[in-house]
């Protein structure tokens, strides 16, 4: 199923992207992103305030999204 999801090697990195729009920030914090290619590697920082159990549910299971049916967000419907 992530062949057919990701087929295009740069929708990984568009999807790290909306990944870091969709997080929850702290209030006051200013949301960031750092990606840094280190010869055979990516590492991606974020400063999220990071996952509840729902979150991790989701990302655990396939057609339980956290974003399910929510609007403003453009991301996948299904979780990996």
């Amino acid at each position: 199923m992530s062949d057919e999801l990701y087929a295009k090697p740069a929708h990984c990195i568009l999807e790290m992207i909306q990944n870091a729009v969709d997080n929850s920030y702290a209030t006051g914090v200013s949301p960031t992103l750092e990606m840094e290619l280190r010869r055979s590697d990516l590492q991606i920082w974020c400063n999220e305030v990071g996952f509840n159990e729902a979150n991790v549910k989701a990302f655990c299971s396939i057609g339980n999204s956290t974003k399910k049916n929510k609007k403003g967000y453009i991301g996948l419907s299904l979780s990996l």
